[in-house]
């Protein structure tokens, strides 16, 4: 098979990753402007779907500048973006310790009456540090996003911070784990898009190459 034709087929994937993650932001804009026609869950299989057959669409275009698609530059930029956005949000709530709360009502329980999410928010809520750590590495790696020279160290923090809120949220049934989910989507793109560059460093020991961008090349 032609090389230049495996290289393009080796790209749909990222380009149909890439189209679903545009799908995922939308949901996310969705949610959150009224009139609030349907749910989240509703709505997101729909972005989903869309936002990956407008990523294969745009493969099969094949619309470059400068060697770099614009298209795919530009939904780098809006992928970090909006992941950061709403990430501070998540860490300014842990920084103002007003992201686990529990109730008096939850206090007077007995520990063996309590259900598991009741158990992680009075464990969570009882350390104010611990809660103002993680917060204060979520605002750090969302800060390092909106840099493309620091994306990938802003991308590799979030991924194990939401790997573990992952973790938390099926463990203790926090119902929090499509968020969760979303969110580490889109903030682990930098790594996923840069594969090929983190696969030559870490296991090959060999050099990577250095990324072009449009409009930041000179």
């Amino acid at each position: 098979m032609n090389k230049k034709i495996l290289e393009n087929i080796t790209q749909y994937p990222i380009w149909i990753y890439t189209g679903v993650l545009l799908g995922l932001v939308a949901a996310q804009i969705w949610i959150q402007t009224p009139p609030y026609i349907c749910s989240y869950k509703a709505a997101l299989p729909w972005f989903l779907t869309l936002g990956g057959i407008a990523g294969l669409s745009i493969a099969l275009s094949r619309y470059r500048i400068a060697g770099v698609s614009t298209l795919r530059y530009l939904s780098y930029i809006i992928i970090r973006y909006t992941a950061a956005y709403f990430i501070v949000f998540s860490a300014y709530a842990k920084l103002d310790d007003s992201y686990f709360q529990t109730s008096l009502q939850t206090l007077d329980l007995p520990i063996i009456e309590l259900e598991a999410w009741q158990l992680a928010y009075s464990f969570f809520d009882h350390s104010y540090a611990y809660q103002a750590a993680i917060g204060a590495i979520e605002l750090l790696g969302a800060i390092l996003l909106l840099s493309r020279y620091t994306a990938m160290l802003g991308s590799s923090l979030l991924t194990i911070i939401l790997v573990n809120a992952i973790m938390i949220n099926y463990s203790f049934e926090l119902n929090g784990e499509i968020w969760a989910w979303s969110m580490l989507s889109l903030a682990s793109y930098p790594l996923l898009i840069n594969y090929a560059k983190l696969y030559n460093f870490f296991i090959l020991n060999a050099n990577t190459s250095t990324t072009v961008y449009p409009l930041f090349n000179h």
